[in-house]
């Protein structure tokens, strides 16, 4: 069997996709509790905001901030999911760089191309369709039953 270089890529790639993708739902519930937590928090009415002035006001935000990210650790799930995002743009990188030495391996490439290029899944623009039918194509003609749904 035929190991092709830009399917073992294409599979450390797919993996932390995946775990990108996880990170970012991860953060963004994250950030949602964060912003419940400092709305909840907000004691000042308009009034005394308007007599403490915008610098102090600005002060209290970002020490509430602070100490609602410290409870629910947002930051550190948004540095998680930006360094996961990273690894897989590099991977991406490398991919696209690498020789594919069988139709798998050029089927993994365009399954990487779809899912780093659409602006949504399934994007009827101009050229999602056509990446999607020649990838479907590719997979038809390869026989790659195990390849994973696009």
């Amino acid at each position: 069997m035929v190991v092709d270089p830009a399917t073992s890529l294409w599979t450390q790639w797919k993996t932390t996709q995946d775990l990108t993708d996880v990170l970012c739902q991860k953060q963004q519930s994250l950030e949602t509790q964060l912003m419940q937590m400092i709305r909840a928090s907000d004691g000042i009415d308009d009034d005394e905001g308007a007599e403490a002035g915008c610098a102090i006001e600005e002060e209290i935000y970002r020490t509430r901030w602070a100490a609602a990210d410290l409870a629910v650790g947002y930051s550190e799930a948004k540095k998680d999911e930006e360094r996961a995002a990273d690894i897989a743009r590099d991977l991406a990188d490398a991919l696209a760089a690498t020789p594919a030495s069988t139709v798998e391996g050029v089927a993994a490439k365009l399954h990487a191309v779809l899912r780093e290029g659409e602006w949504c899944e399934n994007c009827p623009e101009f050229p999602w369709p056509q990446v999607r039918s020649a990838l479907t194509d590719l997979v038809r003609i390869g026989r790659l039953d195990s390849f994973p749904k696009f």
